[in-house]
């Protein structure tokens, strides 16, 4: 996708996933979807969720969290 010119902002809550995600991407940072509060000024067109939400207990936050950075 970075390819085709679309600006990707990779994230990860896992710390160890986050490690190889930077050495493809050293923009990579750590981003707990369930508190958002951290984020400076987020603005995203898109949020991409792989196999996330079904770990999420609390996940109508999660989706007011995701709808607040769109």
């Amino acid at each position: 996708i970075k390819d085709k010119g679309f600006n990707i902002t990779p994230s990860d809550v896992n710390r160890y996933f986050l490690s190889a995600l930077k050495k493809i991407d050293k923009r990579a940072f750590y981003l707990n979807i369930k508190d958002t509060r951290s984020l400076k000024k987020p603005k995203f067109d898109t949020v991409i969720a792989i196999n996330v939400l079904e770990h999420i207990e609390n996940d109508n936050k999660t989706f007011k969290n995701i709808y607040n950075i769109l």
